[in-house]
C-alpha cells in the first residue's frame, strides 16, 4: 500500500488522525519526491496543525522515512539552478534526481558535523553546554571543516566552544540529520580540565557539569528524544547506574 508523508512549510511531520505519519493520499502539495517503492514524500505550501518535530518519530519504525522525506523535499527545493551555470535544473519523473547542464547530476547534500559525550578523567561527571538559540543543554557538536578529520574537527569544536582539551577520542554512533542536510558522528572522549583553560569563543552561553542525579533528577533540561546526544547522555546514565 502506497504511503505519504507530508512535511508542511516548516519542517515538520504532518500526523494522520490515528497519530502516524503516514497518509493515504495527499492534496494540494508544491511536489511529490519517491522514498521507494511504496512511499512518497509530500511537501505541503503551509504549516500543519497537527504536526511534530522529525525527530519526535527518528526512534519510531518510520524514522528511516520521516529522515528520508525531509532530506528529499529539502534537495527539491535547494536545486533550483545549475550551481555553476546559472541553468534551471531538469527533474527526474520522481523529483528523486536533478540535473545541469549537460545532464551533470546533483545529489543530495550531506554535511558531515560530529557531537561528543565529554567526560571527567578523575570522576562520572559530563560536560554539557547550553546553546545561545536553545533553551537546553546538549553535548558539545559541530560541523567538520575541509580538510579535518572527525577526531580533529571534535578536538577544535571543544577548545573553541568550552576552552578545554579532550584526549581518548572513540566513536560511538551516528545520526541522520535531514532538517540542516546533516549527518551527525558521535564519539566519546575524556577530559581532565575542570575548568576552561582557553578562551571561549561565545557560541555557548552557558557551560557546565552535569552528574548521574541531574540526569535522573531532571535538574535541568536536556537534549530532547530523537536526538543522538540524548541516546547517548542515557546511555551514559544507564552505565553509571548499575550496582558495584
Amino acid at each position: 500500500m502506497t504511503g505519504y508523508i507530508l512535511v508542511d512549510a516548516a519542517d515538520r511531520i504532518c500526523l494522520n488522525p490515528a497519530g502516524g505519519p503516514l497518509w493515504p493520499a495527499v492534496s494540494g502539495a508544491l511536489f511529490q519526491v519517491r522514498i521507494d517503492a511504496a512511499h512518497w514524500a509530500a511537501r505541503l505550501p503551509t504549516e500543519h496543525p497537527d504536526s511534530v518535530e522529525p525527530r519526535a518519530l527518528f526512534d519510531t519504525e518510520f524514522g528511516f522515512l520521516v529522515s528520508q522525506a525531509v532530506a528529499l523535499v529539502r534537495h527539491r527545493e535547494a536545486f533550483a539552478f545549475d550551481p555553476l551555470t546559472g541553468e534551471e535544473m531538469t527533474w527526474s519523473a520522481d523529483n528523486t534526481r536533478a540535473f545541469g547542464s549537460g545532464g551533470r547530476e546533483f545529489f543530495p547534500r550531506i554535511d558531515p558535523a560530529v557531537i561528543g559525550l565529554i567526560e571527567h578523567a578523575e570522576e562520572p561527571r559530563l560536560l554539557v553546554g547550553r546553546n545561545v538559540r536553545r533553551d537546553y543543554f546538549s553535548l558539545i557538536a559541530g560541523y567538520i571543516a575541509p580538510g579535518e578529520t572527525m577526531e580533529q574537527a571534535f578536538e577544535r569544536e571543544v577548545w573553541e566552544e568550552t576552552g578545554r582539551r579532550v584526549s581518548d577520542i572513540s566513536y560511538v554512533a551516528s545520526q541522520p540529520w535531514p532538517t540542516s542536510s546533516s549527518l551527525m558522528f558521535g564519539v566519546q572522549a575524556k577530559t581532565a580540565d575542570d575548568a576552561a583553560v582557553g578562551t571561549c569563543d561565545g557560541e555557548l552561553a552557558e557551560i557546565r557539569w552535569i552528574t548521574l542525579d541531574d540526569i535522573q533528577g531532571k535538574t535541568l533540561p536536556l537534549a530532547p528524544l530523537g536526538s543522538l546526544a540524548h541516546r547517548m547522555i542515557q546511555k551514559w546514565a544507564q552505565k553509571h547506574d548499575q550496582p558495584e
